[in-house]
């Protein structure tokens, strides 16, 4: 319901639809039992998730089986020993982003309507201005968010298809590196791991302490 927006129809009937849910997703009075419930839900999604065998969105459209630990650098560990660069459901990917963005949006967006948005990035500037997210913290967010919205896009590009996840050494993942950093293809597969790794701990980090203080 925080990314709800009128499209297409009757727009008085869109305003009364959109008045009750904003009613909804962005409650004037907080519990704190809905705190526990959506820390419950994120952790829930990522346990299932990083259960053996399981498959994360997108791994399971490129054929990656993703059933395994987690490592340092924000990517998976395969079950047969490669690590697994999910886009989308890796620990500081898109999806953690989003999540951080969202809490904070559901949780004050009554008493400061710029949280309102259906957008990710307008959510955590409206953070920043809010001082909800530091500067520090907005920066890492939105410097993750873009570079991971761009491989994202290279990948699907790359793979003619929409996953979002391939294992480390594969020759779809030096393609992969190769096609975000198409100036340097010498390096780009050890400038992808670095870049990688910096966005996504920073974003990690940043969703760990909001949810944590949620």
């Amino acid at each position: 319901m925080t990314r709800a927006r009128f499209v297409a129809g009757d727009a008085q009937t869109a305003a009364r639809l959109m008045a009750a849910i904003r009613h909804a997703a962005f409650p004037e009075q907080w519990q704190s039992a809905w705190s526990d419930e959506l820390r419950h839900i994120k952790s829930r999604v990522e346990n299932e998730r990083a259960a053996p065998g399981a498959k994360a969105s997108g791994a399971k459209a490129s054929g990656v089986k993703t059933g395994g630990k987690t490592s340092a650098s924000g990517s998976r560990v395969c079950a047969s020993g490669g690590e697994v660069y999910d886009v989308k459901l890796g620990p500081g990917g898109l999806s953690d982003i989003e999540w951080c963005a969202q809490w904070l949006a559901l949780k004050n967006g009554a008493r400061l309507p710029a949280l309102q948005t259906p957008n990710t990035l307008r959510q955590v500037e409206a953070a920043r201005g809010a001082e909800l997210l530091s500067p520090a913290e907005a920066n890492a967010l939105r410097d993750a968010y873009t570079f991971l919205r761009r491989a994202e896009l290279r990948l699907q590009i790359t793979q003619e298809h929409a996953g979002r996840a391939l294992r480390h050494g594969t020759p779809e993942w030096t393609s992969w590196a190769r096609s975000i950093f198409p100036d340097e293809p010498d390096q780009a597969a050890a400038r992808f791991e670095t870049e990688w790794r910096a966005n996504t701990q920073a974003a990690r980090a940043v969703m760990e302490r909001v949810r944590d203080e949620l």
